[in-house]
């Protein structure tokens, strides 16, 4: 015997509120002949329905009224999506700079009901920046496109150019930017905020934008110079043919490189040479504090040169540890790595003699020309000898130059 069929009765009001406009999950499973039938019954001519049209009504109103709530929740959440992609562009400024007008057009109408202050964070930029779109105070001299005499606080024309010459110097190519930083305050006396230098850097795309590494784990720093040393070995090819290995010893406080030796054969001779000398030429052994030595635990490590420091009685060794935080060598990795960059892999060599005079060189310009950040600005000699460059505090100096710079800026030239 075949199941019957039930057909199912809708109420007036449910195929009301379809028939005009009203949509949900609610009528999912009505089919489709029938939402059709919603859609073209004569309601009016329905016994009873004039005396519940009110009611209808406003049933309906409140049905569109809830969806109307979800579609602007919705339309909110894809806006802060698209508005955290937009401020991780790294030329988030210049594409909404480019799009001003179409901004200030959006936004015209509802100057009246919002403060500049709203409309600015909802944009995601300053209060002044968006004034500064709607009166058109711009300037093609400027990498920001700000008046200066308006913007008085941005970098000034010949402060720009100091930073451009720097950074395009040949000699700083593999430097990194911090150091050409403090590079720059240092030799011109133009002070101004690490943050406002990378800006404008990024600004005028003068350096290729790389991604940032991941942070180590910060290990362990000294209180003063000669109180813990690293020391370490690397291998370096002078020629296709040809390799070298130069063992390197450095402070701790300062990353001053105290030692450098270069041999052909990687030995625990070297290691030990290195280290005798550094023990003897920074008078070592008149220290009564014990010393504390860091290096990993390679070969040449474990032999002579841990019986010579076993034999002094104030330097204890320490191999690094990876489970261990206070004990790593990431400290002289990075030094080496940037002895390698800055001053050895851009040159080319006849043979050993070559190479080690220009690893004099590399170590003699790194302890005295190179600022660190590390070092708050000064060069590994600076540091080590507790020289300040500076003629006083760094954020006082940069308040008394953005006082000249508001001067200079407003009493100079502007497009």
């Amino acid at each position: 015997m075949e199941a019957t069929k039930q057909k199912s009765s809708y109420d007036t009001l449910f195929a009301y509120l379809y028939a005009n406009g009203i949509r949900g999950k609610q009528y999912d499973n009505v089919p489709s002949s029938t939402l059709y039938d919603f859609k073209n019954r004569d309601y009016p001519s329905i016994i009873g329905f004039s005396e519940t049209l009110a009611y209808s009504q406003l049933a309906f109103l409140a049905e569109q009224n809830r969806q109307l709530k979800r579609v602007i929740f919705s339309l909110y959440k894809l806006f802060l999506i698209y508005r955290n992609i937009v401020n991780n562009l790294a030329d988030k400024n210049v594409r909404l700079f480019r799009s001003r007008d179409k901004i200030i057009a959006c936004f015209q109408d509802w100057e009246k009901r919002l403060t500049i202050k709203r409309i600015a964070k909802i944009i995601g930029v300053k209060p002044q920046h968006y004034g500064i779109w709607k009166k058109g105070h711009f300037c093609k001299l400027s990498p920001v496109m700000f008046c200066r005499k308006v913007v008085s606080s941005q970098l000034s024309i010949a402060e720009l150019e100091i930073l451009k010459e720097f950074v395009l110097r040949k000699e700083f190519e593999k430097w990194s930017l911090s150091s050409i930083y403090y590079k720059i305050i240092r030799d011109t006396e133009k002070f101004y905020s690490k943050s406002t230098f990378y800006k404008y850097v990024g600004i005028m795309e003068l350096r290729v934008k790389k991604k940032k590494p991941v942070k180590s784990r910060k290990g362990i720093r000294a209180e003063k110079p000669l109180q813990i040393l690293h020391m370490d070995i690397s291998e370096f090819w002078i020629t296709d043919n040809i390799k070298v290995y130069f063992h390197i010893i450095i402070d701790n406080l300062s990353r001053k490189i105290i030692g450098l030796k270069v041999a052909q054969k990687k030995s625990a001779d070297l290691a030990l040479e290195n280290l005798k000398e550094v023990y003897h030429a920074f008078n070592l052994e008149k220290q009564d504090e014990i010393m504390l030595m860091i290096n990993d635990s390679g070969g040449e490590n474990k032999s002579k040169t841990r019986e010579y420091i076993d034999s002094l009685s104030n330097m204890t060794q320490q191999f690094t540890n990876k489970s261990k935080r206070e004990f790593l060598n990431n400290l002289i990795e990075a030094a080496i790595k940037k002895v390698k960059q800055c001053y050895l892999y851009p040159n080319e060599y006849r043979g050993l003699d070559d190479f080690i005079k220009q690893t004099r060189f590399a170590m003699r310009n790194y302890n005295t020309e190179m600022p660190l950040e590390a070092c708050g600005g000064r060069t590994p000699d600076e540091a080590f000898y507790e020289i300040n460059p500076f003629s006083d505090n760094i954020s006082a100096l940069i308040k008394r130059s953005m006082i000249q710079r508001i001067i200079e800026n407003r009493n100079g030239r502007c497009w």
